[in-house]
């Protein structure tokens, strides 16, 4: 479930998705969530979690970490769709869904009355369950609906939400895996007492209120993963990996299960699963673990202890010979090579991963086939679950000329040499510091801590098991590793399965046919809310960063700055050096990067430099966008010198490889035929054609032609550009500024004779009159609609709180407008949002937008809806005071970590022309708005302007011609909005 909310304004980068990339969307939407490998590595920081039981048996686990005033609390339960009875699957997902929804307590304005119509909309769905006649189901779906609009009208849509945001949480989602099922967000940590009151009672006894919208969200995302391109393909994984096992059908159900729901039959799953022994609570932040501990006997003991439950056993796959399956499911051919796997926890589960490594990890054999040309692709997926497991291998032939056969003999010698041991010590050792790096990022803030413990609990592990994986890691032997690569990855015991260049039919999307749901008692409170929202809480200091002290600024030429700040969490430093070189100078700058990127330096190639990057605990890449082109430099302190050394290097001995450049071109082609039948990709190149024209990085980026004109020296002489123009740089670690600034200098890696420019961004141009633009694919299931509406010169002194109060209430969260009303009452789609955008330095002319993702035959309903919100201005008073609160409560609680700290700073200072952090200012101009001030807002900025229309999806489900009762109609063809 997402809460939909888009709280920032990001311009969309013109990169068409990868293969690797349309495989790995796939695979987590048929997924919906896999649970991730234990990683390895040296521990570092004070993390010291503790684990106790409630007397109901409810595990409470808790990590304190005090470095900001903020907390994540979770919830998880140990079922999700792997616990489903088979005639009734996707009743772990909807669960998920009803658990947004209240209780008796939260959520209505009259339980006793409400209840009645909720029964019988439960007794009618068990009646629509058991019949089978088109005409008879029409009939009970009619009567369905009607009692649905009858309770609705007892209901306090999103209360849940409503109370969560007052309080100022962030990040209110949940998330439905094969085994387990999270419920989770942000909050300040003066609220931790409200939270605990608030989830205690949410799961105490959830109500199906509202069940009808999110039957309807349910479908739309269900069509949402059948868009994907390689959804059909990726779902061999599963089917061949796990046989009869839950974990071979869709996290999300089966259709004729959907199309059936029971809230009778979640009632039994809440009743079985949902009990305190086979739950736990996870807190990280700024708390005290005594005092959580109390707190949750305090409110959590309430609920059930529950009974050990006896799950079914499931045969999985033998894998006793090799089977070849013969498919059409791709743009291009593909394969996918199964092997047996382990469960969490397995003792072998740790050295699969380091097979994988070895494999394709970014220095492995697989790797270095794909480099040398001899494979377009291959990627080893290892996936561990808590019943069975699984090896994957992903792989694409070359386009031109090479068998399934052929690839397949490359994969299998790359594994013999890992099963022989030819492979060195080095590259063994490598890996292992490499995973030692990410598991310090692990442990870098309370977010991160309460994910790892989350995926922990989630997976059956703890803490100290995985602080115990270290030692396993480092005394791990390559006899070992050679051993289980010959247990798991044996060619002879594998169901390979070969994909050539098809479409395979896609289900048809499911929409029921009923009305729609009124918004009803806006600005209801139930007794529940009220009593929270009277609860007096300590204030929280907010963060104030301090120019000079917290970010040292350190001069290193007229035209260029060090923003520097210290690394609190470990010895891993970050160095940016930014050179104001992008797109907007050279459109081939973006290959550019990519060519480096695959280079080698001095006499190594690129698997030698990477190993020696990795053996450092190091790495080195090149970064562009529209105005910058950036080196990123990453490592251990106490390797800095090294570290460098190697960067010069390749700065100054740069290895030409005329095999990358043609892999990246080869790559260009297969992107250009994924791309054709890409849903995402058409909708965002539809948007960015409209936006920007010409301009539009789909258009202007180099094309295959171009490519193939542009040589090694072409492309590795660019990177002299870089310093002719000014910059900036930035320093995350405990290294000082002057030795950090001293390496710069003496390695002239910022210079003092260089050309200064004027910040650039890609701006977007809308039309000045109605106009609507389409493009359209028969393959696609869902359309994309995005609203813009340009508006007038921004004043962003006078109006920018009114703009941030504007954007919350229109569509924050799940108590904005646009959520409500387009995605609870009308059931018109499952992502929805909307904001203003604006420059704070008014280089472009701002704009109101909105979006929405839906089936394509509710896009004209959905168009209709978008511009009813947006052209007349909803007055929900009821959802200002929220807004509001939620507004400065999360301002208040939120701090920028010290990995964004200096480059926030440069911004406020170089950008924004600031000399004191402005977060404190603004938040004081919000607490004076009133409800009046958003209509200003609205008649000021939005009211009585075109609007710009866009849509992408199937024009044979939306009536196209009726799109001219919006302005000038455009279709734009798919060659027209992306140049290859």
């Amino acid at each position: 479930m997402s809460n939909n909310s888009n709280r920032t304004n990001r311009a969309n980068r013109g990169e068409v998705k990868s293969l690797v990339s349309l495989m790995l969307v796939a695979v987590l939407c048929v997924a919906v969530a896999v649970a991730q490998v234990r990683p390895s590595g040296s521990v570092e920081g004070s993390v010291r979690p503790t684990t106790s039981y409630l007397s109901n048996g409810l595990k409470v686990i808790v990590a304190e970490d005090h470095a900001e005033p903020k907390v994540f609390g979770a919830v998880v339960v140990h079922a999700g769709s792997k616990n489903e009875d088979s005639t009734a699957t996707g009743v772990a997902h909807y669960f998920e869904h009803i658990m947004f929804k209240g209780t008796d307590k939260i959520g209505t304005t009259d339980w006793t009355r409400e209840s009645r119509y909720l029964d019988s909309i439960s007794k009618a769905y068990d009646e629509l369950h058991a019949t089978e006649g088109e005409a008879e189901r029409h009939a009970v779906q009619l009567e369905i609906n009607r009692l649905n609009i009858e309770a609705s009208k007892f209901a306090i849509a999103n209360e849940t939400d409503a109370i969560l945001q007052q309080m100022g949480c962030t990040e209110l989602n949940a998330g439905t895996t094969y085994d387990y099922t999270m419920y989770f967000n942000a909050l300040p940590s003066n609220q931790l007492e409200n939270w605990m009151e608030v989830y205690a009672e949410r799961f105490r006894n959830p109500v199906y209120r509202l069940f009808q919208g999110e039957l309807e969200a349910v479908y739309e995302e269900r069509n949402i993963y059948a868009n994907e391109a390689m959804y059909t393909f990726s779902r061999n994984i599963f089917t061949e990996g796990f046989g009869e096992h839950p974990y071979s059908r869709d996290v999300i159900g089966l259709d004729e299960h959907l199309k059936n729901p029971q809230p009778s039959a979640m009632k039994k799953f809440y009743d079985k699963y949902y009990v305190a022994s086979n739950m736990a609570l996870v807190i990280v932040g700024d708390v005290n673990t005594s005092e959580v501990r109390a707190m949750a006997e305090k409110y959590f003991s309430i609920w059930p202890r529950g009974r050990k439950m006896n799950e079914p056993k499931y045969k999985l796959p033998s894998f006793e010979g090799r089977v070849v399956k013969q498919v059409k499911q791709t743009p291009i051919g593909m394969g996918l090579v199964v092997l047996p796997g382990v469960k969490q926890g397995d003792r072998d589960q740790m050295a699969l991963q380091v097979v994988a490594e070895l494999l394709s990890g970014g220095n492995g054999s697989l790797d270095k086939l794909v480099s040398d040309g001899k494979l377009m692709m291959a990627a080893a997926m290892p996936l561990t679950l808590q019943d069975a497991g699984i090896n994957a291998i992903l792989y694409v032939p070359r386009l031109v000329g090479q068998k399934h056969e052929a690839a397949e003999e490359l994969i299998w010698d790359a594994i013999d040499s890992i099963k022989q041991g030819r492979f060195s010590d080095r590259l063994l050792q490598s890996i292992k510091t490499r995973m030692a790096v990410q598991r310090k990022h692990q442990l870098e803030d309370y977010h991160s801590i309460a994910n790892l413990l989350i995926t922990l609990e989630a997976e059956g592990s703890n803490y100290n098991q995985w602080v115990a994986d270290v030692q396993h890691l480092e005394n791990m032997t390559k006899a070992e590793i050679m051993d289980v690569a010959s247990r798991y990855f044996d060619r002879e015991r594998c169901t390979i399965v070969r994909s050539s260049m098809g479409f395979p039919k896609k289900s048809a999307a499911i929409k029921p046919d009923w009305d729609h749901l009124d918004a009803q008692n806006q600005g209801a409170q139930s007794d529940f809310a009220r009593r929270i929202a009277a609860r007096q809480v300590s204030p929280i200091e907010p963060q104030e960063i301090e120019f000079g002290r917290d970010v040292i600024m350190t001069p290193l030429t007229h035209a260029a700055t060090l923003y520097s700040a210290p690394n609190p969490r470990n010895d891993m430093f970050t160095l940016r050096i930014a050179y104001h070189y992008g797109s907007v100078d050279d459109r081939n700058v973006d290959m550019m990067a990519q060519y480096w990127n695959l280079l080698g330096a001095g006499k190594s190639d690129l698997q030698q430099y990477t190993l020696d990057m990795d053996c450092l605990g190091a790495s080195f890449q090149i970064e562009t966008d529209y105005d910058y082109t950036t080196f990123v430099i990453t490592g251990s302190e106490g390797n800095f010198d090294q570290i460098m050394d190697l960067v010069m290097l390749k700065l100054h001995h740069p290895r030409a490889d005329a095999q990358q450049l043609k892999n990246i071109i080869d790559g260009m082609e297969a992107s250009k035929r994924a791309a054709k039948d890409d849903a995402d990709t058409w909708a965002s190149a539809l948007k960015s054609y409209v936006l920007y024209g010409d301009r539009s990085p789909y258009l202007n980026q180099t094309t295959i032609k171009e490519a193939k004109r542009l040589g090694s020296d072409q492309l590795i002489g660019m990177v002299e550009q870089l310093y002719k123009r000014d910059g900036y740089v930035t320093f995350v670690g405990n290294l000082s500024p002057e030795r950090v600034a001293s390496r710069l200098l003496k390695e002239n890696l910022v210079h003092e004779q260089v050309t200064s420019v004027p910040q650039r961004m890609l701006t977007p141009s809308l039309p000045t009159e109605d106009r609507v633009y389409y493009s359209t694919n028969s393959k696609f299931l869902k359309s994309d609609i995005s609203l813009y509406i340009p508006s007038r010169d921004f004043d962003y002194t006078a109006d920018r709180a009114a703009a941030a109060m504007f954007n919350e209430y229109m569509g924050g969260g799940m108590n904005s407008v646009f959520f409500q009303e387009i995605r609870e009452f009308r059931a018109l789609g499952y992502h929805t949002y909307g904001y203003f955008g604006y420059d704070p330095l008014g280089r472009f002319r701002p704009y109101y937008m909105s979006f929405l993702a839906t089936q394509c035959d509710k896009s004209l309903d959905g168009i209709a809806a978008l511009r009813e919100l947006m052209l007349v201005f909803p007055e929900r008073p009821a959802k200002f005071r929220p807004s509001q609160e939620y507004l400065i409560a999360s301002r208040n609680s939120s701090y920028i970590s010290f990995r964004n700290m200096p480059e926030q700073v440069r911004m406020w200072r170089e950008v924004m022309k600031l000399d004191a952090d402005p977060r404190s200012q603004i938040t004081s101009e919000i607490r004076t708005l009133h409800m009046d001030a958003l209509e200003d807002f609205h008649k000021k900025y939005v009211a009585g302007r075109p609007m710009t229309i866009i849509i992408n999806g199937n024009a044979k489900q939306f009536k196209s011609k009726e799109l001219k009762q919006y302005g000038k109609v455009k279709q734009v063809k798919f060659g027209d909005m992306i140049r290859f």
